[in-house]
């Protein structure tokens, strides 16, 4: 039987061409994609514009194959590199476990141990008491709600999050979220020498902290607490009122940064020490000149206190609390009703303190009528270049400001008994507090100081300090007058 071919007049059709087909006066388009036929009519008369109009048309469709098959090469090789990626990792899972599986485990009984042998010599004792011990206390807990889990392999994140719902009640914000950090950098370090395949207190999220609640204290209440402590302790508690210092600078304050004669103290605080890096300019009031001048000259060597900076440095924590004890002798109540620290309910909440001091040391300054920008610089709340330009380098300015200072421990004289360095009470002379009268210099320094704010003024903040600064001059220049 003989094969017949169709013939036909159109022409043979490429995956990209087409053809022409006149219909009456109009030209036909013709032209196929992936299978499919296409005609349109080009509106066409004559020949060659509609061989233009042709060839417009399957440019535009080479272009679009030509994009999609691209997008279909892009993505054919993204899954091929994604299949290779999971090869990899699966690869480096399965050596992984193959390396922790050669390790040996660790018994949560023993973990205490094995911790503090990795971290010894290698952070402060203060430190590795704080993961040692908190290590102890889940050990503890695991012990008494899980003792089907015998090492660390086998704390889930299910435990973990039941431990710290446990914590959770029965701690305050900041000692969990602690735990949490310390559990959590346990495991990361012991998972380098045991097999612990996953971390189950990475996935648990830190709680919102308590609202602060320190108070300042009245001066009825220093005083109490002031005749309540003993030595040192007392020395170290006048440093804290009188410059708004934390402990950890009150108790470690050295005579080589204070400078009787120019009445200030200059030292890099210990917490801004790791950040900032800056140093800060305390004037010394005249009550608290009354205190430190009577500690006898032969003394006037290292630490103030050195006493409490040994015990600081044994443990800030211990010191912390001896002072809250001292305060609570004076019948300062130091804690709130939220629970009694024995049942489920969370434990009271210290609401005094020695950093209570540090409070009402920025309170007592504001309220004299201290300028905000120089109790910024200050206590070191602030880092903004005007504090720091204007009033570290204007000392002049910020000692007449702390002028306004109130007495706070018997007006005009302080009390004849003074702590020295020995840690016992001795018999000093009884200091007379007057008030420094302002001289030209001062004024002209403190005038010079307005002038300089004003004359690189940026916005209403300045001007407003400026404005301060030039009230204090007019009340010092008033008190010169009288003779205040």
């Amino acid at each position: 039987m003989k094969n017949y071919t169709r013939k036909t007049n159109r022409p043979k059709r490429s995956k990209h061409g087409g053809s022409l087909e006149l219909r009456g006066n109009t030209y036909i388009a013709r032209w196929m994609v992936n299978g499919k036929r296409f005609s349109a009519t080009t509106g066409e008369t004559d020949k060659a514009e509609a061989e233009k109009w042709l060839a417009r048309k399957l440019a535009n469709v080479r272009a679009t194959d030509i994009k999609a098959k691209s997008k279909k090469q892009v993505e054919t090789l993204q899954l091929q590199k994604a299949a290779q990626l999971d090869g990899a990792i699966l690869q480096a899972e399965r050596e992984r476990d193959a390396a922790l599986d050669n390790l040996p485990t660790v018994a949560l009984a023993g973990i205490e141990a094995e911790l503090r042998a990795v971290i010894e010599n290698k952070v402060s004792e203060n430190t590795a008491a704080t993961y040692t011990r908190t290590v102890r206390q889940f050990v503890e807990w695991m012990g008494e709600n899980h003792p089907e889990a015998e090492d660390a392999n086998q704390v889930s994140e299910a435990m973990a999050r039941q431990y710290f719902d446990h914590m959770a009640a029965t701690r305050r914000a900041d000692t969990h979220n602690v735990a949490r950090v310390n559990l959590a950098h346990t495991w990361k370090i012991l998972s380098e020498r045991y097999r612990i395949k996953a971390n189950p207190w990475k996935a648990i999220r830190p709680v919102k902290k308590d609202a602060a609640v320190r108070r300042t204290l009245t001066r009825d209440e220093l005083a109490r607490i002031a005749a309540t402590l003993p030595g040192q302790y007392r020395t170290v508690f006048f440093v804290g009122c009188f410059t708004g210092l934390r402990l950890s600078d009150a108790a470690t304050l050295e005579w080589e940064a204070i400078d009787l004669a120019a009445g200030s103290i200059t030292l890099r605080p210990v917490k801004t020490a790791r950040t900032s890096g800056r140093w800060v300019h305390l004037p010394i009031v005249p009550e608290f000149y009354a205190v430190l001048s009577a500690i006898p000259a032969e003394m006037r060597h290292g630490y103030v206190a050195p006493e409490i900076a040994e015990k600081y440095k044994t443990s800030r924590a211990w010191l912390s609390q001896e002072y809250t004890a001292y305060f609570r002798k004076a019948g300062v109540k130091t804690q709130t009703e939220d629970g009694d620290g024995k049942s489920d309910r969370k434990p009271a909440r210290n609401v005094v303190g020695f950093h209570s001091l540090r409070h009402t040391f920025v309170s007592i300054a504001a309220n004299a009528g201290v300028p905000f920008q120089i109790v910024q610089s200050i206590v070191g709340h602030s880092a903004a270049k005007m504090t720091e330009h204007y009033f570290h380098e204007n000392r002049e300015a910020t000692a007449l400001a702390f002028q306004k200072f109130p007495a706070l421990f018997g007006g005009k004289t302080m009390p004849a008994a003074l702590p020295n360095n020995g840690g016992d009470v001795i018999d000093a002379e009884v200091v007379e507090i007057g008030t420094v009268e302002p001289t030209a210099k001062r004024l002209a320094a403190l005038d010079a100081a307005i002038a300089d704010i004003l004359a690189n003024a940026d916005g209403a903040e300045r001007e407003a300090a400026a404005a301060r600064l030039a009230d204090a001059a007019r009340e010092l220049q008033k008190g010169a007058n009288t003779g205040a």
